[in-house]
């Protein structure tokens, strides 16, 4: 039985959106029920976490943000022998591939297409999941290079994660396959799954809540296969393949989704966020950022 269980949805509803400027009181109390956060054991772990980070050789000379520190306490659940270790795989990854976590060029937004990829929805789950839906059709192997679909799909990541509602609550996401062909099935190679596998695991602290499979392919057979064995059981019960899918509404509100997933809302565009997301990203150092809020 899946940890991510189907859901009785109302039609309509007012979750909160994304983005939003600040961080309501049900968001903290679960914070504590969930995380053991409260404001004296976050300054304690803070303390304990930096002066860890002191004794690395690799993470001394580094002045990390503290909300960048606290966001990989949240996503350990204050485990700071665990978020020292996902730091450091981060600092080792992005020295060697630091060009990964570039802003893209500016001409891709001329291309809503590709920029359609990576696409934040509009409105949060009830229980303040942000959703988080990457459409791997709509990047076109022959015309864009991959470094660059990563470069979107890590600018989204990092940005949306400086939302503090994010970094207590979680993300799911929505893999649509739909229109993926031979020319995807050649980028999975054993690297580049490596990278798919080790990022959000092992280097950026995500609370991985729902990974959703709709219009699956060879692509994504070959991946899962090649995946599984090495994936934590509980990524494992949270992943979910959809044969329709409009079977997304047994775990998301109908407000929440756009119409090709059965939802009520129109095709989202979201070239305005994604080129604002673009833009902090300009910014974005080995330190972290602070929080947007």
């Amino acid at each position: 039985m899946s940890s991510e269980t189907p859901i009785q949805m109302k039609k309509t509803s007012s979750f909160l959106p994304y983005p939003n400027d600040h961080l309501p009181d049900y968001a903290l109390k679960k914070a504590e029920r969930e995380l053991k956060e409260t404001p004296e054991a976050k300054q304690t772990a803070l303390a304990e976490f930096k002066k860890m980070l002191q004794e690395n050789p690799k993470t001394k000379e580094i002045h990390f943000e503290e909300d960048f520190l606290i966001h990989y306490l949240r996503g350990t659940k204050y485990t700071i022998q665990k978020a020292a270790n996902h730091l450091q795989n981060y600092v080792d990854f992005r020295t060697k591939h630091n060009h990964l976590f570039q802003a893209i060029s500016e001409e891709y937004f001329l291309t809503k297409r590709f920029i359609g990829s990576c696409v934040v929805l509009p409105d949060r789950c009830p229980e303040g999941c942000v959703v988080f839906c990457i459409r791997l059709g709509k990047w076109d192997p022959r015309e864009i290079p991959l470094d660059d679909f990563i470069k979107l799909y890590m600018l989204t990541s990092l940005q949306i994660l400086r939302d503090p509602m994010v970094q207590i609550n979680g993300f799911k996401t929505i893999f649509d396959m739909k229109d993926t062909n031979i020319h995807h099935l050649r980028h999975a190679t054993l690297h580049n799954l490596y990278i798919l596998y080790h990022l959000p695991l092992n280097c950026i602290p995500v609370r991985i809540k729902g990974l959703h499979v709709v219009n699956q392919t060879a692509l994504v057979s070959l991946a899962w296969k090649i995946l599984y064995p090495f994936l934590p059981e509980k990524i494992k019960k949270r992943t979910h393949f959809h044969s329709d899918p409009r079977k997304l509404l047994d775990y998301f509100p109908s407000s929440t989704l756009p119409v090709q997933y059965g939802g009520d809302l129109p095709e989202i565009d979201s070239t305005e966020l994604t080129w604002r997301l673009n833009k902090e990203q300009r910014d974005n150092s080995m330190r972290g950022q602070p929080n947007f809020y």
